[in-house]
């Protein structure tokens, strides 16, 4: 037989091996919530990175602009309004990253894709032991953008109802109502009103959203502003394409400022692009108006045309 002294030596040995876990039960835990906090931080970052300015001197973008400073000190929620591309997305991020609400997540929703589970989350179930959080959940001390709210299904929009007026929510196959504090902003490029009238919007839930409407303007309708938002394009896409800046004459710039631009802001954004990549790189670095695209180009020559037959 083994003697105590065998037996506590043994136990002794044991108790080495495992000293880190007993000693310190809280390490593993420690550890996750590091990389957890660093993860957290890291798309912090990228937002940060992602967020577009609202670009112009303009007295509408000026306009915009003290409605967003008025709006991001308050709860208040937001329904954006605008043509497809106008800059609705860019100006959800600048009116969170004006508010206290800055430091914590923006979380964008897709509304023609997103479905109930990724919007509530999902509690334990016996066959499945996992635990899925919800984008309200997510968003707690931070904001919650709705993209295209009137492509919300009929079916989300009755739901986030009680979610967004009262901030309680359950998880999918939860309990327990949960608590949270999200602020909660929408955009829309549809006709609101004829949206409700198709029945394709929930009146309740429009004037749940609509506490304050921003209305962004069509880029043609302050295209004053083009210059500042070419030099604005231009940095940024330098950068991302590895490219240097590039300048654009007055008459390349007159010739932007006649065209229509139907795509609004994201058409500006794709020509600065496709002028960083394709126009020649002459001595001085100037893009002239021979460079700009075909497209805009035919588009001047059709309507100088068609002004010269009026």
């Amino acid at each position: 037989p083994r003697s105590t002294l065998d037996r506590s030596s043994a136990a002794s040995d044991v108790y080495k091996r495992q000293a880190p876990t007993r000693l310190f039960p809280g390490i593993n835990q420690g550890i996750a919530s590091h990389f957890n906090l660093k993860k957290e931080n890291e798309e912090l970052k990228q937002q940060v990175r992602r967020t577009d300015m609202i670009v112009g001197k303009s007295s509408i973008i000026n306009s915009v602009r003290q409605t967003i400073a008025k709006v991001s000190q308050t709860n208040s929620r937001v329904l954006i309004l605008g043509s497809s591309g106008s800059g609705k997305e860019s100006c959800a991020r600048t009116i969170h990253q004006e508010s206290p609400r800055r430091n914590s997540s923006f979380i964008h929703v897709n509304c023609s894709m997103v479905t109930e589970e990724e919007l509530f989350g999902k509690e334990f179930r016996l066959d499945n032991n996992k635990r899925r959080i919800g984008l309200f959940e997510k968003s707690n001390r931070g904001t919650l953008y709705f993209d295209e709210i009137c492509d919300l299904s009929l079916e989300l929009q009755g739901k986030i109802i009680h979610a967004i007026q009262q901030q309680r929510f359950k998880r999918i196959g939860g309990n327990f109502e949960l608590s949270v504090d999200v602020r909660v902003i929408s955009s829309s490029s549809k006709n609101i009103k004829e949206q409700i009238e198709l029945g394709l919007l929930r009146e309740d839930l429009y004037y749940r959203l609509g506490v304050v409407p921003i209305e962004m303007p069509d880029l043609k309708n302050h295209s004053q502003d083009i210059p500042d938002l070419v030099k604005y394009y231009m940095s940024s896409s330098a950068a991302t394409l590895n490219k240097p800046v590039r300048t654009l004459s007055d008459d390349a710039l007159a010739c932007l400022q006649q065209y229509d631009w139907p795509g609004n802001l994201n058409e500006l954004r794709n020509i600065i692009d496709w002028l960083l990549i394709m126009a020649p790189n002459n001595n001085n670095g100037i893009i002239s108006s021979e460079m700009l695209p075909p497209e805009i180009k035919f588009c001047l020559l059709y309507t100088s045309d068609a002004a010269d037959e009026r």
